[in-house]
């Protein structure tokens, strides 16, 4: 995320961000296949990277990059939309405010689950295992479903989790 707003952030821990699931909803047409998303979900939750460091200049920069845009009537028109969540900062066993970007699924093709390519599965499984996510979690969430063999992308072996 530094890499979008063009200056190093401060990771702070790992957040879990409850009524929520991981899906890889929407495509991408940097990477040619389905990217990490969140969407609401009763009874589900993601487990993500806190930062710090993110001044409102910033979160403009990302609202660009997300695609968010709201009409003059305030409503949501745009790809995404920034919104204000409540994390469970686990390391220091708090509730705190964060900020994530939820697609609003007004594209036809963002209401859709597409597969993620290879070379995206081992981007989300390096940062998930290097953040120290889980293994039941990356199992279950990171490894979509719906790959009828699910391993990891070539290069990368459950073994390195």
């Amino acid at each position: 995320m530094g890499e979008r707003i063009g200056k190093p952030l401060f990771k702070q821990g790992i957040g879990i961000l409850n009524g929520y699931a991981f899906t890889y909803q929407g495509r991408s047409d940097k990477w040619h296949c389905g990217t990490a998303n969140v969407s609401p979900s009763s009874g589900q939750r993601v487990f993500g990277i806190l930062y710090s460091g993110m001044e409102e200049d910033d979160f403009n920069v990302l609202d660009n990059f997300e695609a968010v845009a709201t009409d003059p009537l305030g409503n949501d028109v745009g790809r995404y939309r920034r919104e204000k969540v409540n994390v469970y900062f686990e390391s220091e066993d708090r509730v705190v405010e964060a900020v994530c970007y939820v697609m609003t699924g007004h594209k036809p093709i963002d209401r859709q689950l597409y597969p993620p390519s290879n070379r995206y599965l081992n981007a989300c499984l390096e940062t998930a295992h290097t953040a120290g996510f889980p293994l039941s979690y990356i199992l279950t969430s990171i490894i979509p479903e719906h790959v009828s063999d699910p391993k990891p992308a070539p290069g990368y072996s459950l073994r390195d989790l």
